[in-house]
Parts: structure tokens; sequence; C-alpha cells
């Protein structure tokens, strides 16, 4: 799974946020409505499988069925 981890500080406490999906990684908004939670944290912005920086063409419809059924969603 992909991820990106932005912080103005390094020494913040560390924020993991894993977005909603399945879908469009969330990250990408923060160009347009910026969060400013990396003043405050170091957010780590965690991909659901397929989607952001794990988003992969070669994941079939199947397996992307499979594990949503397995982690309930």
């Amino acid at each position: 799974m992909g991820m990106i981890i932005k912080s103005k500080n390094t020494s913040n406490p560390v924020l993991i946020f894993v977005h909603g999906g399945p879908g469009m990684s969330e990250y990408q908004l923060t160009e347009t409505y910026p969060t400013e939670l990396d003043e405050y944290f170091t957010v780590v912005w965690w991909n659901q499988r397929g989607s952001g920086l794990s988003y992969s063409s070669d994941i079939s419809a199947k397996a992307s069925e499979l594990y949503h059924a397995y982690i309930g969603v």
C-alpha cells in the first residue's frame, strides 16, 4: 500500500490518515483545500489497496471485491 508522509517538524506526533475510499486518494485535495495538519503533526496519508499510490490497472475486479469483503466494506 502506498503512503505519503508530510510534516513541517518531524518531531511532531504522528497522525495516520486512512482515507474513506475505495477510489481516489484524498491527499490530492489538500492542494486545493489545505488542512494545515502538517503544522501540528507528522501526517501519514495511507492509501487503501488499489487507491492513490497503490493503484494498479493489474488489480482484477474480483481481487478488489474479495479484499473489500474481507475488510467489511
